[in-house]
């Protein structure tokens, strides 16, 4: 039985064709977990800031791997607050603003 190329293709997982970042938990207490899915090796930068534009995180990766990737942010010694993060990967910035409770 011949199928088709298109028919083939439905049947297929859908290709990523950018990056895709999730943040988790929001609000958060203890952890906050950047969660990357590359689609090529790419550089990697992330800022979170305090209200005041203050960077209170920096995580600079030069080459981040195709796949998933996590990066774990434990902080210490802030208050509660809003945080505002910027993640830049290659050219693409994504920016949002998470909670920390204590």
């Amino acid at each position: 039985m011949d199928r088709s190329i298109e028919e083939l293709n439905r049947y297929q997982a859908p290709l990523l064709v950018r990056s895709e970042v999730r943040i988790y938990s929001n609000p958060f207490s203890e952890v906050l977990i950047f969660e990357i899915f590359g689609i090529e090796d790419e550089q990697l930068e992330i800022e979170v800031y305090n209200q005041l534009g203050q960077l209170v995180f920096l995580e600079n990766k030069h080459i981040l791997r195709t796949g998933k990737q996590s990066i774990i942010w434990t902080p210490e010694l802030l208050s509660t607050e809003l945080y505002f993060y910027r993640i830049f990967i290659n050219r693409e910035e994504y920016a949002n603003g998470v909670i920390f409770r204590q």
